[in-house]
């Protein structure tokens, strides 16, 4: 696996992955949103159709959508937002880590 810097973000290139589209590495908070429930959480890769978020706790329904908002560096970009879903759910000590997959832009 090779880690090749660009800015703030380092993008995975990987052989033996099967992935259709490279992830980028970053540490860039993201807000989910479920109905009326917001959860702020930190993105930490980020891909064409996903990205990885931690959250302190785990509230949201895997069996409903959720729209995710990426902020940007830039007062001149709007943030990234799309559609999404939750595809995996892991414990770990510091929070709980998601697998969340984009469906459309928001």
């Amino acid at each position: 696996m090779a880690l090749s810097p660009t800015e703030d973000v380092l993008v995975i290139n990987s052989t033996n992955e099967r992935r259709a589209f490279q992830r980028m590495l970053i540490n860039a908070p993201v807000t989910l949103y479920q109905q009326q429930l917001v959860l702020e959480g930190i993105c930490h890769d980020l891909s064409a159709n996903g990205m990885g978020v931690t959250v302190a706790e785990h509230r949201l329904d895997v069996s409903q959508p959720l729209r995710v908002s990426l902020a940007t560096h830039s007062n001149q970009l709007p943030p990234f937002e799309a559609h999404a879903r939750i595809i995996r759910v892991l414990e770990q000590p510091d929070g709980v880590l998601m697998a969340i997959e984009f469906y459309s832009p928001a």
